[in-house]
């Protein structure tokens, strides 16, 4: 005896993160009215569940699905630097990189915060939980979060770069390759005062802009004239060195 429609689909789509109704016409071999209907019956009794209109899972992990909502996108910032053991901190939210614009949506009662990145960085493709989830490299993700620090402390980033975890040579390649040379300056300055690998060229000599090393404090503190980085926050490097 064939089996019911629902337990075919639910068998199928086991491994698949986030699904809508085009991926259940085609699994099913229904029309679009039968395929709604489908849907709104297991996610009715808790069988799958909506991400937002349109979209369904079956995993109840906002991490497993975050990276698969939009198309390109990875994991990254604070939840990735916690994912690889860089942080000991939880965030409360999934952070997820993308290069358009797109609101947050909250699942299981987390809000997934999708941050827009006009260049996409490395990242990977890892299995997580019987799926497959997108996540930035642990270098990408120290990067990115030097430059959205609106979304990561910079004492995160600074304690990740500490971990013995992080392949230099990459994070040069990765930091270089985003033009961004207040990213840069900040990256070279942390590198030097933690003595670590001075893998990043100090600017040349003459007037140049002063950028922040901690972007979430006000502008105030010590100038340092070869790197051109203001550090309005010393207490970062009081509390790991």
């Amino acid at each position: 005896m064939a089996k019911p429609t629902a337990a075919m689909l639910l068998e199928k789509i086991k491994g698949t993160p986030v699904f809508g109704m085009q991926a259940v016409r085609r699994l099913t071999g229904k029309d679009a009215p039968y395929a709604r209907l489908l849907l709104h019956r297991l996610a009715k009794t808790g069988r799958i569940r909506r991400i937002e209109r349109g979209r369904f899972t079956i995993s109840d992990d906002p991490f497993a699905i975050a990276s698969r909502i939009i198309t390109p996108s990875y994991i990254s910032l604070w939840s990735a630097l916690q994912f690889y053991g860089l942080t000991e901190q939880l965030p409360k939210d999934v952070f997820v990189t993308a290069n358009r614009q797109k609101k947050q949506i909250v699942f299981a009662d987390t809000r997934i915060r999708f941050v827009f990145q006009k260049r996409l960085l490395p990242f990977r493709r890892l299995g997580y939980r019987n799926m497959e989830i997108f996540i930035a490299e642990p270098e990408t993700a120290i990067v990115e979060s030097l430059m959205h620090q609106q979304h990561v402390p910079v004492n995160e980033a600074v304690k990740a770069l500490q971990s013995g975890k992080i392949n230099f040579a990459r994070l040069k390649w990765i930091a270089n390759g985003t033009g961004n040379v207040s990213l840069l300056k900040r990256l070279g300055f942390i590198l030097e005062k933690i003595h670590a690998p001075k893998i990043i060229a100090q600017p040349q000599p003459g007037p140049t802009n002063i950028a922040l090393l901690d972007l979430n404090m006000p502008a105030g503190g010590h100038i340092d004239e070869r790197w051109g980085i203001l550090d309005n926050n010393e207490a970062v490097f009081h509390d790991i060195l």
